[in-house]
């Protein structure tokens, strides 16, 4: 599955891309909100930390829609104006929680079961494309992310990820000035 740096990537770019463009971007702490959500569904990673397996729960039920849906609900609650109305607002944190789903699609997955319980609860059937954009990392704890081997995913992540943020900072900025 991609390292936090890739979901960051295109929760940053969909921050940018969905949020109104007739006013100025949120507080930098609702911005940074926004990008982490992208990252919300690896939150099953403490839970195993807690058990002294950090890889435990991950791809587990956080990776499904019905939990991105019940996230998105819960952040579109919140008293965030500056990303607009409610419905602007669930609709940011759904695309910013469906993203996460969608690049652990496409991301090599070494470890079985192999993809994600895209469909829970309607299916406990794990889904995965078929082809991956993206190597797999290591996961775990803090050595393991941070093993010379997971640094080829991130420059791949930063090679395929970035320039969309670039391009869509670019038209944002280009179009408020």
């Amino acid at each position: 599955m991609p390292t936090p740096v890739g979901h960051s990537l295109v929760g940053a770019t969909l921050y940018l891309a969905l949020s109104p463009a007739d006013r100025p971007l949120a507080h930098w702490r609702t911005g940074l909100l926004c990008v982490g959500s992208a990252s919300t569904a690896d939150l099953d990673f403490l839970v195993g930390a807690a058990t002294g397996d950090w890889n435990r729960f991950h791809q587990g039920v956080s990776h499904s829609l019905t939990v991105a849906v019940i996230l998105s609900l819960v952040m579109a609650s919140l008293p965030l104006a500056s990303l607009g109305g409610w419905g602007r607002r669930w609709g940011l944190f759904t695309a910013l929680s469906v993203s996460h789903l969608a690049l652990d699609l496409v991301t090599r997955d070494a470890k079985p079961p192999h993809g994600i319980p895209l469909f829970w609860p309607l299916s406990s059937a794990v889904v995965h494309a078929p082809f991956d954009l993206f190597p797999n990392v290591q996961r775990g704890a803090l050595a393991a992310l941070l093993a010379p081997a997971n640094w080829w995913g991130v420059v791949m992540e930063i090679l395929l990820l970035a320039p969309f943020l670039a391009a869509v900072a670019l038209h944002r900025f280009r179009s408020s000035a």
